[in-house]
């Protein structure tokens, strides 16, 4: 049977990770292991549960300053034991029948690095998010796929792990996707509610991302240059191809006498 490790790091957030780690104990797969890293938390509640927790079985603890939920994952991907790895936040859940799912696919598809599939929101939003197919055009848009997901430990590797940059600002897992999508590794997208993923007013992503959004987007884009340097290339190229084709010729003639009218009405000063 192969095993799997739940990787989930914690800052401050004692009043929400037994029910991640509950969402586990409750998978109808049980050949697991929960590593949980402790990003230098100093909330006397999370410090108390986390000694308290240190008795589990399956479940190991391990401790860092304070770098970020990236460094964390990285730290405790490299503590793993096993090949495959569910990236969980402490404040998420995880569905009963997810692992098992995922394993299925994993065992019939080789190429497959990364399987996600929908959440639902609960907390202060609620309702179910629809995520889809892996596309690198959109994923240069906006990040599309949540960090709660599971791959193959041997795909992370391949990767390079988390970015310590945006460990440290946020969207980590937007980096992550374009990191892999370099590799070998393909996405595999489930259309079904896989995890539940929290909304908080002091979320990571509202609080340090969002304002350091443009000096993140420049770190990523230039560390991806050469992958988004190929997009545009194929971008190009399938403009050209619309170009040519009898639909556009013929639209364009169409349009054509409309466009200077719109020219012309632009060149006007109107007075009233």
């Amino acid at each position: 049977m192969p095993r799997i490790s739940i990787i989930i790091p914690c800052y401050n957030s004692g009043k929400y990770i037994l029910e991640a780690i509950t969402s586990v104990e409750n998978q109808n797969f049980k050949d697991y292991e929960i590593i949980i890293i402790d990003d230098g938390s100093d909330d006397l509640i999370t410090l108390q549960l986390l000694k308290e927790l240190e008795k589990k079985d399956k479940l190991t603890i391990l401790q860092q300053q304070n770098s970020g939920p990236g460094i964390a994952r990285n730290n405790g991907i490299a503590a793993s034991k096993w090949e495959f790895l569910v990236m969980l936040d402490s404040d998420n859940k995880i569905r009963k029948n997810t692992i098992k799912i995922a394993l299925s696919i994993f065992d019939k598809k080789n190429e497959v690095g990364v399987i996600y599939g929908d959440y639902e929101y609960f907390g202060l939003k609620t309702g179910i998010h629809k995520q889809e197919d892996f596309n690198l055009r959109k994923q240069f848009n906006a990040n599309h796929i949540e960090m709660a997901s599971i791959m193959r430990k041997q795909t992370f590797i391949d990767s390079g792990g988390f970015d310590c940059f945006t460990s440290k600002y946020g969207i980590e897992d937007y980096d992550l996707w374009f990191s892999i999508a370099e590799t070998k590794w393909k996405f595999y997208y489930i259309n079904e509610v896989l995890f539940d993923i929290r909304i908080r007013t002091d979320s990571r992503t509202l609080v340090t991302a969002n304002p350091n959004l443009d000096k993140l987007l420049e770190h990523i884009y230039k560390k991806h240059s050469n992958l988004l340097y190929k997009e545009f290339e194929k971008l190009y190229h399938d403009y050209k191809n619309i170009t040519n084709t009898l639909d556009y010729r013929l639209g364009n003639v169409i349009l054509k006498p409309l466009r200077k009218i719109k020219r012309y009405f632009q060149n006007r000063t109107f007075t009233f």
